[in-house]
């Protein structure tokens, strides 16, 4: 919610420094569950969410609900259960020490007075600076899942220390995947095809086949789309050009110590596999032999 005026140079907006934030995908599958979860007559739900900064970039790591409700009046809009935030932040800080409140998510893309309230009368004073609001579009009025960032700034005039009212400004955010993290999230988009809504996930030689296949049909239509636009078929794309041109840079001179390369990384690769499985054996033949001699 914004409060804007006519003579824009009587306005003090306090901006502060540029941020951008990175959000762990689990936040986002913690933000779901707990929409599914919440009562008939909640239409949203709001958490904690956690994490570090570093260089001006908010690392999302972790989040946790808040029990609260609403009303449309305004004066009590939003009584949050203070004793279990309190709790739930003790056994977090517990477990993950290196981590603090960075802000509070809400579902749905709307920004009202209840948000003013909660962001300054409760996260502001928690922080003792602007926390980030993220809002994650559950029910897809925008046709896709919508995950954005906001931080607050106070608008007031020059010539007074009183706010005159709150401005929400988007900040850029990404999901941030981590290399090992891909394969469980292709599990999980693999359930709708399975009839038990299961999907186990793939093994080391299994997984880097699936990714051969992939690079090998990525490349195919790169060759493809290539070959149309130097016959003419289709217009050509500049900003495609120079991204097809920088990938080519980073892989350096194809030459024969390049193959080289790549094979001893492969060899490398399927070497950590096979000792992957050697050590998972041997564990399942220890646990075997322990419960014998228990027997």
């Amino acid at each position: 919610m914004s409060i804007s005026a006519d003579n824009s140079s009587l306005l003090d907006l306090q901006t502060g420094n540029q941020v951008s934030c990175k959000i762990h995908p689990t936040v986002i599958f913690a933000i779901l569950d707990h929409y599914v979860r919440r009562n008939d007559s909640q239409n949203r739900v709001i958490g904690t969410v956690l994490g570090v900064e570093n260089d001006g970039v908010i690392e999302i790591k972790s989040s946790f609900p808040e029990l609260h409700s609403e009303s449309q009046e305004k004066q009590v809009p939003v009584d949050i259960h203070m004793p279990f935030h309190r709790n739930m932040l003790d056994l977090h800080t517990r477990a993950s020490p290196n981590e603090s409140v960075v802000g509070w998510y809400s579902t749905g893309l709307d920004i009202n007075y209840n948000s003013v309230f909660i962001h300054h009368d409760f996260y502001w004073r928690e922080m003792q600076s602007s926390p980030i609001l993220l809002t994650v579009d559950t029910e897809m009025k925008s046709g896709f899942l919508a995950v954005k960032a906001y931080v607050a700034h106070n608008l007031g005039f020059s010539n007074t220390e009183k706010n005159a009212g709150v401005e929400f400004r988007q900040i850029h955010c990404e999901i941030d995947v981590s290399e090992i993290e891909p394969s469980s999230i292709e599990a999980l988009l693999r359930t709708k095809d399975e009839p038990q809504s299961a999907a186990s996930l793939l093994g080391g030689l299994d997984s880097l086949q699936n990714s051969l296949i992939k690079l090998s049909e990525m490349l195919a239509s790169v060759s493809e789309f290539v070959d149309k636009v130097q016959g003419g078929a289709i217009p050509p794309d500049n900003k495609i050009g120079r991204f097809l041109l920088s990938a080519i840079d980073a892989l350096g001179p194809l030459d024969d110590n390049y193959e080289k390369m790549f094979n001893n990384s492969l060899q490398d690769l399927l070497l950590v596999v096979y000792l992957a499985n050697l050590t998972r054996t041997q564990l399942k033949l220890a646990e075997k032999l322990q419960s014998a001699i228990q027997a």
